[in-house]
């Protein structure tokens, strides 16, 4: 995480809140941060397998919101493991 965080402050990101925790079957962890005029606050939750599939879902509202963007918003991310990559 500390890269993501490092690369978030090379591109003018300043998070105030970047927590994470292990929960059982996952985790979750909560972000806050700001980028320019605007705050972005979204919370994770990890559930799964991290050796062979999970599921990603992040909620995250911006303050003040784009025009006609939905806030919060929203995004499930699946992921499962097909095997091993070729040579």
């Amino acid at each position: 995480m500390e890269d993501a965080q490092a690369l978030q402050r090379s591109a003018g990101v300043d998070c105030s809140e970047n927590t994470y925790n292990a929960t059982a079957g996952g985790m979750t962890g909560r972000s806050v941060c700001k980028m320019g005029d605007m705050t972005i606050t979204s919370d994770m939750k990890v559930t799964g397998d991290f050796n062979t599939a999970y599921t990603m879902e992040i909620t995250s509202s911006m303050a003040p919101a784009p025009p006609g963007m939905p806030n919060p918003s929203t995004t499930t991310i699946r992921m499962e493991r097909l095997g091993d990559c070729t040579p």
